[in-house]
C-alpha cells in the first residue's frame, strides 16, 4: 500500500466479499472494515462490479475524501452489492436511481 500511496494515490479500497469492504486513506492512519449486508445470496455474479459501481455513484454524489464520506460510499457500495446478489445474473438486482437516494 505504501508504494501506492507514493505514487499519488489517495484511496484504496479492498472488497472482501462476505466480509466486507476495507478503506485505506493516504495520510491518514485510521482504516475500516465496513461489514457486508447480510442477505440470502442467489447469485454473486457482478458483486464486485456492483460494488464499485455503488460506491462510485456515491462517490460522484460527494466529492469528497474525508474519511466519514468514504466510508459513507462504501456502505453504497455493499448496498448495491446486496441487492446484485439476491437475484440472478450481473444486473437484474441492481437498484435503480429511486432507490438510491443519496
Amino acid at each position: 500500500m505504501k508504494a501506492l500511496f507514493n505514487l499519488g494515490i489517495k484511496v484504496i479500497v479492498i472488497t472482501m466479499g462476505s466480509k466486507g469492504a476495507s478503506l485505506f486513506v493516504n495520510d491518514n492512519d485510521e482504516t475500516i472494515l465496513v461489514p457486508s449486508i447480510k442477505v440470502d445470496a442467489v447469485d454473486t455474479t457482478g458483486a464486485g462490479d456492483a460494488f464499485s459501481a455503488g460506491f462510485m455513484y456515491s462517490f460522484s454524489k460527494k466529492y469528497s475524501f474525508d474519511f466519514d464520506d468514504l466510508k459513507y460510499h462504501l456502505i453504497v457500495g455493499n448496498l448495491v452489492a446486496a441487492k446484485c446478489i439476491q437475484q440472478i445474473g450481473a444486473r437484474n438486482g441492481l437498484p435503480t436511481q429511486d432507490e438510491l437516494i443519496i
